[in-house]
């Protein structure tokens, strides 16, 4: 019995779907098939299409808050403002990660596509939490 790409379930009665997918690095990387519940098909090529659109675009906004975040942190010693670099770019990589809610393919065949995206939501949102953690326990 097939597991569903969307709700990771082993259930009867799933539809194959093929769809355009990224690869790891955002670029187009052919079709694949998936398998889902009729009832999720279109859930699937929405959340589907949606990463093909905004792919590139987190990698873009993680890969330049992992930069601004370093270089703060290597400014830390001579200036001590840069410690708010380092809290804000950590707030931004949150909040990308809340809007861009994307899972590894690891991650989407162990659990299934809904619940990777709700994991990777709480991830982002844990993030912002210890940014402000970060902000308000350390700075003062």
């Amino acid at each position: 019995m097939q597991r569903s790409a969307w709700t990771g379930r082993r259930v009867a009665g799933l539809v194959s779907v093929k769809l355009p997918v990224p690869d790891r690095l955002g670029r187009p990387a052919g079709e694949k098939e998936f398998w889902v519940e009729p009832m999720y098909e279109a859930e699937l090529r929405r959340w589907v299409d949606y990463a093909n659109r905004y792919g590139r675009r987190f990698l873009g906004l993680v890969f330049a808050l992992s930069a601004i975040s370093l270089a703060g942190a290597f400014l830390g010693p001579v200036w001590e403002g840069a410690y708010w670099i380092v809290v804000a770019a950590i707030v931004g990589l949150g909040a990308t990660i809340v809007v861009y809610p994307f899972a590894t393919p690891e991650t989407n065949a162990m659990l299934g596509m809904r619940k990777a995206r709700a994991l990777a939501r709480a991830a982002g949102w844990f993030t912002i939490a210890m940014a402000f953690f970060l902000a308000f326990r350390l700075a003062f």
